[in-house]
């Protein structure tokens, strides 16, 4: 018997529907229905999707809940209705109508038809999974294709109420075809995420397999809250703690002290603020440098960084700290919770999902999962439709949480001739001091650790390259690791590993890229000109010359750009040629690159003449790579890697250790 499970997609046009299903196990196996004045395969539709449900066969699309599995409701309930057209044309005419009114629904109430509760198909949906619908990481399927570096991503070239030919037909089934295999290679990539929700389904009993996140963390909670308050889950969901006024010297710890007088006043400054417990957002905000360092204080943290090149040399040494599970345990240890709830019985759940966490390595999704859990609870004790809805907890957990850093950090610095702060962020820091009193540096956290009941967890880096606390490269101290290991790395890792020989022994050093330094970013955001961060860290990390790496790079993905025209707003491409000036809009996903040869694109304002160039220098041209054959050599595409080395070049000069490295003393 051959293995079964489908990526599906749907097309609907007004005279045409097109459904597509490809066996994730055989892509071969390649299902197409089509309902259009040509065609009318609605009963081996149906009966196919029979065949899915009665054998329980897991089917794969990207936004189906929200829109393909309405249209699969609607057709299976009014099947009969359907059949007795007896023309595709009419079939596909009908769904055409009922997803017109799909969206207006939509629109109107933010939910579709047909609740997912019901869904009689195993579907996942990664888009859902990802959040993709949400504003912060909003990413269409285009915009995804464009940053997994697929072909072709070319969009729909007709229109929903166009009536198409036979030969528009064709191209409408390439085009679903193509989204499908895209969303198949999505899949692929969430797989270990599928697995966890499936997993946690079944151990939690409870439907996760296409919750993002929030939604997943909400459900784990609330489930386990009710059993353990023995609270009926739907009233559990309803409880909240709004505050009028927030005192915030009610809220810091007592036991905070600072011995510096801008630190001492900074406190006096915390513990004078009565906040609106209804409006946090940006009602506090206080810098202060010491020594050296600013430090920006806010409502939902501290953040600092001072921008340059920090080597471990003469005898100086850059130490890392960070606190284990920060938000998490300050609320375990010091007995915090929503006000609404039992402190003690909260807790113990909290800290159940901090020892669970514990079981798995990190390497393990079920870590990052329930990392996922502690750290969201954070969050959603500031969410006004959360039970976990009390700010004073919110103030409580990131008012103490950046003073303790700053006390830590102060402590240090005061109390170890030559230590200097460099970063500070959220859960942790970094300071520079002398290798003789590294010993004496632990003997400060410890007592920190004693007072406050939380444990810290310790690097040391060779090497930091700051831009700011968001940015930066950081190498860590080496690890000795077998021959084997170290060839393997060197030959399958990229980017290319720091690994070094010496007295016949291999070195690893392990490093850390964030920010605009990272190299593959997560798939919602903008990956433009991935050849930057590669030739930045081959720069930093091997003393490799930028414009070695840009010439001999011959993936042509790395040297493209994206951009995305949001609501209100489209692309156009200007170019003139034989002193003729033309303009071609484009779609609203666009993948392009710089040339010596080519147009100009801009964003045009719908709303009024406003215009926007993409790159604003004129002599810049921007050569459109909408589709890309993998097969062409870097060489055809006539790329200005001039335009690319400076990009890097103007990155590198802001932190380059000839103009701005830092004594460490």
């Amino acid at each position: 018997m051959k293995k079964e499970g489908y990526v599906y997609d749907y097309e609907t046009i007004k005279n045409t529907f097109v459904a597509v299903y490809i066996n994730i196990y055989d892509k071969s196996d390649m299902k197409i229905f089509e309902m259009s004045p040509f065609k009318n395969d609605l009963k081996d539709l149906f009966e196919f999707q029979t065949h899915l449900i009665n054998n329980k066969i897991t089917i794969v699309s990207f936004n189906g809940l929200s829109f393909d599995y309405q249209v699969t409701r609607f057709i299976r309930e009014n099947y009969n209705t359907l059949r007795g057209f007896g023309n595709g044309v009419d079939v596909a005419g009908t769904i055409f109508n009922f997803v017109e009114n799909l969206f207006k629904i939509k629109n109107e109430k933010g939910y579709g038809i047909y609740s997912a509760k019901d869904n009689p198909f195993i579907e996942i949906d990664v888009a859902a999974i990802n959040n993709y619908n949400n504003k912060q990481k909003f990413a269409s399927l285009k915009w995804l294709q464009y940053n997994m570096d697929w072909p072709n991503i070319i969009d729909m070239d007709c229109k929903p109420t166009d009536e198409l030919n036979q030969k528009q037909i064709v191209q409408l089934t390439i085009y679903c075809i193509n989204d499908c295999l895209s969303t198949f290679e999505l899949f692929k990539k969430n797989i270990e995420q599928v697995k966890v929700r499936n997993n946690l389904s079944k151990y939690f009993k409870i439907p996760l397999q296409n919750l993002s996140e929030p939604k997943l963390v909400k459900a784990i909670l609330s489930n386990l809250l009710s059993k353990d308050l023995d609270i009926p889950e739907a009233i559990l969901k309803t409880k909240k703690t709004f505050r009028k006024t927030i005192h915030l010297n009610e809220a810091i710890l007592p036991y905070i002290k600072f011995k510096t007088k801008p630190l001492i006043q900074t406190l006096d400054k915390f513990k004078s603020l009565k906040l609106d417990g209804q409006n946090l957002k940006g009602s506090f905000a206080h810098k202060v440098t010491y020594r050296g360092l600013e430090l920006s204080f806010a409502l939902g943290g501290i953040h600092g960084a001072k921008r340059g090149l920090y080597k471990q040399e003469n005898n100086m040494i850059i130490k890392s700290f960070d606190v284990k599970s920060y938000y998490p345990n300050l609320c375990i240890r010091n007995k915090w919770s929503p006000a609404h709830f039992d402190a003690e019985t909260f807790c113990k759940r909290y800290e159940w999902f901090y020892d669970e966490r514990l079981k798995y390595d990190k390497s393990n999704p079920l870590n990052y999962l329930y990392k996922i859990v502690l750290n969201s609870a954070f969050g959603l004790s500031n969410d006004d439709n959360s039970f976990l809805k009390d700010s004073f907890l919110t103030m409580r957990i990131t008012c103490n949480g950046q003073l303790l850093l700053v006390q830590l950090m102060e402590e240090l610095c005061e109390e170890i001739p030559g230590a200097r702060p460099i970063m500070i962020n959220t859960d942790g820091g970094e300071i520079i001091l002398p290798k003789e009193y590294e010993s004496k540096y632990y003997e400060i956290c410890k007592k920190w650790e004693e007072q406050t009941s939380l444990i810290l967890e310790f690097e040391n880096y060779q090497k930091l390259i700051i831009w700011d606390v968001n940015n930066y490269i950081g190498i860590f101290k080496p690890i000795e690791i077998k021959k084997e290991e170290a060839i393997n790395k060197i030959k399958n890792e990229f980017p290319k590993p720091l690994i070094k020989k010496k007295d016949g022994k291999y070195y690893y050093f392990p490093i850390k890229l964030k920010g605009r330094f990272e190299i593959d970013k997560a798939l919602h955001k903008n990956k433009s000109y991935r050849i930057k961060p590669i030739a930045i860290y081959n720069y930093f990390v091997h003393g490799i010359d930028p414009k070695e790496t840009i010439k001999n790079d011959k993936n042509i993905y790395n040297f493209c750009a994206g951009i995305r025209a949001k609501k209100g707003w489209e692309l156009v491409e200007t170019c003139i040629k034989k002193g003729e000036y033309t303009e071609n809009k484009l779609q609203k996903t666009v993948r392009y690159y710089i040339a010596n040869s080519g147009c100009k694109i801009i964003k045009k304002d719908l709303n009024s003449s406003r215009e926007i160039k993409i790159e604003a220098t004129s002599n810049i041209n921007e050569e459109i790579a909408i589709k890309i054959d993998n097969d062409l050599p870097i060489e055809n595409y006539n790329i200005n890697y001039s335009f690319y080395e400076k990009l890097v070049r103007t990155e590198i000069e802001s932190v380059d250790p000839i103009l701005t490295q830092q004594k460490l003393f």
